[in-house]
């Protein structure tokens, strides 16, 4: 591929226009001068064959502006005999007379003027032959210009090629610059001339390195990362194809991960579990757009040969682990296997509670509605929602917090003594993360971390839950802004204990998610109502905010507040004085235009001299008031 881009490149610039190659003394500027004005003389041209030969002489004057432009500007950097100059000042001349309506003297051994001959080269009918005298292998002046600018545009549409990208404008120029000279010119040059023959060539020769440079470049760049290669595709069957590269994006670096571990066999259930994924994505793909699609399209083509890559890599880590399973493992291995199963076995876990359980152990089930304890086998599983759709889940566990080893970079197996937990989030692929680097985290408590397999998880509880209020915030959070489409979500639940964690996803959740032009999630909080019971609740609102400076927080940035109770009295150990105190949520205005506000409960404090209380200070944020995002005020 790129010997063709080299090649074309050779044949444009062999066959490139004379300025190019008379031009290597002039500089850059000098040059922008002289396409300037040749650029206003082609101009001046098409007004004289149009049959508008008043506008021509504005563009003459324009040229000559251009030309004037260079002796005054750049005058002793450059030979003033150029040919490129003197081809530029007779090519003004030449069109000026033209514009002036005024003929040239007949050439020698011709039979007719300079504007004859314009008018014969411009506009004789087909059928007509020149006149008589005419050298058929000579090009004129104006065939020589079509082909220098067709040059040009083979320029940009080479460099385009050697990119892998499209330059369509330049190719397309080149194209019309190319079909102008026998639209034009017909009947006034050999139609087998070695100049027209090769700019053809070389018109068609970019035309290939194009295709085949966009070609090479959508085949090997990512796919998840490469938009322009599902461009010509219908919206909906690109981002199913994406979804697929995102899919195989994750198993690539899991199984890379395999092949960079000492123990690449403790991956495989992670491994299978992500082909498995991948595979269910491009069967249902081959489903939906069976005959409708272009199975030599190379986006499909990439896909597939990166899915039959995985499986194969998939086979070989399956083999690896099989052999090593027979050939024993070191003394240091048998430990920690030792130790894992010892680990496994500190508490009795809950045995499966459903016969979704069962069958679902390592993976996580959905629906519109709770998934209780006792009606986990009434529910009807979902595998898809609106971005609007409450999302409850389940999750179900092989053993508890409490009994799944973790590791760190020795691979030693280690307790989850705190019975620590987190969730990662995957959409299209790519991570999506809220706080702490993940998507939520947090630990279970007592008997909960120590014997449960199985509890519910709701990223969208509709109506708002408390107890999944975490999880809802994150959830908004990290859906904001995804665009109009379907979308695919994995959600995985690993077990951690500091910076140590369990060697794969301890339990696994996908669906597809719909989102609607302009749908978004309502906010999941609901902003305190007023509880002061005083008469002089809006002076202190106003005092309130002018308070926030202390914490650099101003004014203008507050919509409302909420005063969360009365004022709480109290002395000071040392001083004896006394203070009050009073919290107060905040509700900041709508920054984004997504009717979405943020709201913080904040301290405030009023100390007594004598009779009088001072204006209120900020003193702290307010731990375990009310805090969340709420509806904006309208």
């Amino acid at each position: 591929m790129k010997a063709i881009s080299v090649l074309a490149m050779f044949f444009t610039l062999l066959f490139f226009n004379l300025n190019a190659v008379f031009s290597q003394d002039l500089n850059a500027n000098i040059m922008r001068k002289v396409n300037a004005a040749n650029q206003e003389l082609d101009k001046a041209e098409d007004q004289i064959k149009t049959g508008k030969l008043e506008l021509a002489p504005a563009k003459v004057k324009s040229a000559q502006k251009e030309y004037d432009a260079i002796f005054s500007y750049y005058g002793g950097s450059f030979d003033p005999a150029h040919p490129v100059l003197v081809k530029l000042k007779n090519r003004i001349a030449n069109i000026t007379e033209q514009a002036s309506g005024k003929s040239q003297k007949p050439q020698s051994g011709s039979a007719v003027s300079t504007g004859e001959k314009l008018q014969t080269e411009e506009k004789t009918p087909p059928g007509i032959t020149v006149a008589q005298g005419k050298e058929q292998n000579d090009l004129s002046a104006n065939i020589r210009r079509r082909i220098d600018a067709a040059d040009r545009a083979l320029v940009i549409a080479n460099q385009a090629a050697e990119k892998g990208e499209r330059a369509e404008g330049s190719l397309t120029k080149a194209r019309v610059e190319y079909k102008n000279i026998f639209e034009y010119y017909k009947g006034s040059f050999d139609p087998n001339h070695p100049d027209i023959i090769a700019l053809k060539k070389r018109i068609d020769t970019a035309e290939q390195a194009m295709t085949a440079g966009f070609v090479q470049k959508n085949a090997t760049a990512p796919l998840e990362s490469n938009s322009g290669a599902v461009e010509d595709l219908p919206a909906q069957m690109g981002a199913d194809l994406v979804a697929i590269a995102g899919a195989l994006n994750i198993l690539e670096h899991r199984l890379e991960t395999a092949a960079n571990s000492s123990q690449p066999g403790s991956y495989l259930e992670g491994v299978k579990s992500d082909l498995q994924f991948a595979q269910d994505k491009f069967e249902q793909f081959q489903k939906n757009y069976t005959g409708s699609f272009e199975p030599g399209h190379v986006a499909y083509q990439q896909v597939q040969l990166r899915l039959e890559s995985g499986q194969d890599a998939v086979a070989r880590l399956k083999g690896e682990a099989g052999v090593a399973a027979q050939a024993g493992k070191n003394t240091q291995n048998e430990a920690n296997d030792a130790a894992a199963q010892r680990i496994k076995a500190r508490y009795t876990d809950v045995p499966p509670t459903s016969k979704v359980h069962r069958a679902n152990a390592g993976r996580m089930i959905w629906s519109k509605q709770p998934i209780s304890l006792d009606g986990q086998d009434q529910i009807a599983p979902e595998k898809s929602f609106q971005l609007s759709d409450p999302i409850f889940g389940r999750l179900y566990l092989h053993h508890s917090l409490g009994n799944t080893p973790v590791y760190g970079s020795d691979g030693e197996p280690q307790e989850n003594r705190d019975f620590g937990y987190e969730f990662r989030l995957f959409i299209d692929g790519k991570e999506k993360v809220d706080r702490f680097n993940v998507f939520s985290n947090g630990n279970l408590k007592g008997q909960a971390g120590e014997t449960w397999t199985t509890w519910q998880f709701a990223p969208h509880p509709l109506p708002p839950d408390d107890g999944f209020k975490s999880e809802a915030e994150a959830w908004f959070r990290t859906t904001k802004g995804l665009s109009p489409g379907t979308h695919s979500v994995r959600f995985e639940l690993w077990s951690v204990q500091g910076q140590l964690r369990s060697r794969e996803p301890i339990s696994i959740g996908e669906f597809s998610l719909i989102v609607q032009k302009d749908e978004r999630i309502a906010a999941g909080s609901q902003f305190p109502r007023e509880m002061y019971s005083g008469t002089d609740a809006a002076q202190l609102h106003e005092q309130f905010k002018k308070a926030l400076a202390q914490a650099k927080i101003s004014a203008s940035e507050i919509d409302k507040v909420a005063i969360a109770g009365d004022w709480a009295y109290n002395r000071y150990t040392d001083s004896k004085i006394e203070y009050r105190k009073m919290s107060a949520a905040v509700l900041f205005k709508d920054k984004d235009n997504d009717g979405v506000c943020r709201f913080v409960s904040y301290n405030f404090i009023s100390d007594k001299s004598g009779n009088t209380w001072s204006t209120p200070k900020f003193h702290s944020f307010c731990n375990g008031c009310p805090e969340g995002d709420a509806e904006c005020s309208r």
